[in-house]
């Protein structure tokens, strides 16, 4: 009997640090895979971080774009206007001066002479 006992103590003892070997096990498993998800959690943050920071610089950037567009055209409205301005001084001259010299061809009244009584 005391050997019987003795039997199931060690089966016992065997089958406890199996199961601790298989909850150790387990454990390392869990850990692993929670450093993985870490690390994965890492790189999702610095992606996100890296899409806000291109964000950011298109935003910028379209920001400068738009600035540029504006100041180039009204760069493009004001060469307009001081060309038309340019040639409005440069023909102005000449045309009042045309206009001045233009004679008028004199028509002349045929003479009414008096009755004669």
């Amino acid at each position: 009997m005391n050997q019987r006992f003795t039997t199931l103590e060690i089966d016992s003892e065997n089958k406890w640090q199996k199961f601790q070997q298989q909850i150790d096990y387990e454990i390392r498993k869990l850990y692993s895979q929670h450093k993985q998800i870490q690390l994965t959690l890492k790189d999702v943050q610095s992606e996100i971080q890296l899409l806000k920071d291109a964000q950011e610089n298109l935003v910028k950037n379209t920001k400068y774009t738009l600035t540029i567009v504006y100041m180039s055209t009204g760069i493009s409205i004001a060469t307009a206007l001081s060309i038309i301005i340019a040639v409005i001084i440069t023909v102005l001259p000449s045309l009042l001066q045309a206009s001045n010299e233009v004679k008028y061809p004199t028509v002349e009244l045929p003479q009414i002479s008096k009755p004669t009584k």
